[in-house]
């Protein structure tokens, strides 16, 4: 058996260590992007801020997360609306809390939540408002 088909069995991927093992300047422009994800900051600032090229931020993060920053961002910009539109006050509507996070197009953004979490935007917030 070969030593990787034992790394298989054992359930260990070397893939996935080394996604888990990024240079300090993806893990940086991951915090920045969770941190300012509202604000929807441009990659090459982002990438300025941690010291590198935009080219070489982008392919950090394809060798060692499996995606762009670009797609990094837009996973964590709808997490948070996802968030807002759970705990908002019953009085806000999903147009307001989308509009907080700059989504101008419901219609875009109904087909990349659906695609995202399996529900509408409007399901995720009926059924929060059901909770409170």
């Amino acid at each position: 058996m070969t030593h990787s088909a034992r790394l298989d069995n054992a359930g260990i991927s070397l893939r996935d260590g080394a996604r888990s093992a990024a240079p300090r300047y993806v893990r940086q422009a991951e915090e920045i992007l969770a941190a300012e994800a509202r604000e929807a900051p441009l990659i090459g600032d982002v990438a300025r801020r941690v010291g590198v090229s935009a080219r070489t931020l982008s392919e950090g993060f394809r060798r060692f997360r499996g995606l762009s920053p670009r797609d990094f961002l837009a996973a964590r910009r709808l997490e948070g609306l996802r968030a807002d539109l759970q705990n908002a006050s019953p009085d806000r509507t999903v147009t307001q809390i989308a509009h907080d996070w700059g989504y101008a197009n419901p219609g875009a953004l109904a087909g990349v939540y659906c695609a995202r979490f399996g529900e509408l935007p409007s399901q995720t917030r009926r059924t929060a408002r059901n909770f409170h």
